[in-house]
């Protein structure tokens, strides 16, 4: 049985005090209390990750995954355009990395979405 997208591990950064928002629904969450406590979106049910920023634990992250060819145009990751910045400089900012689609990405035997296994 294939999961649903908001059922895959969506990991996403966290600031302490700052909080965190949502990339599939932009609900925000502010608070230091909700890094422990909060698993899944309120809003749209997305199962979440929470990845501090301030250790650096996002950085490494988003290193680790941009190492893959195209990843902007993958499933693997959520990614936006900035909107902060002038319109020839705009691009796209990673925003979440499901993680369970980022652990299969290099393991040839793990089951790609929508395709039988032979294993």
């Amino acid at each position: 049985m294939q999961k649903a997208d908001r059922d895959l591990l969506l990991a996403i950064p966290f600031n302490d005090t700052l909080g965190c928002s949502c990339p599939l629904c932009n609900s925000l969450a502010i608070g230091l209390k909700l890094k422990k406590d909060m698993h899944y979106c309120p809003y749209c049910g997305q199962h979440l990750k929470m990845v501090s920023v301030n250790d650096g634990s996002w950085k490494t992250l988003i290193a680790d995954v941009s190492k893959i060819p195209d990843v902007m145009e993958t499933n693997i990751v959520v990614a936006k355009w900035a909107n902060n910045v002038p319109l020839d400089e705009r691009k796209k900012n990673i925003e979440g990395v499901y993680m369970d689609r980022y652990k299969a990405y290099k393991n040839d035997k793990a089951q790609i979405e929508g395709q039988l296994s032979l294993f």
